[in-house]
């Protein structure tokens, strides 16, 4: 079942720059983190490749492995 927030979506995926006003409004992109879950071995690399961000590895209590 969708959500309002997926309707949102989907309207603002449809009108580039309103979603670019709400994001310019609302996301502050100096605090924004990106959670990405799976198979280290299959993403790590291409994460590393992209070279978009640091990346921090996590446990599953959030501590940070090496």
């Amino acid at each position: 079942m969708a959500t309002s927030s997926t309707h949102s979506l989907t309207r603002y995926s449809r009108d580039v720059p309103a979603l670019q006003a709400r994001l310019e409004k609302y996301v502050d992109p100096e605090n924004v983190a990106i959670v990405i879950v799976g198979d280290r071995k299959v993403i790590e690399p291409g994460l590393c490749a992209a070279n978009v961000a640091p990346i921090v590895i996590v446990d599953e209590n959030g501590k940070a492995m090496p």
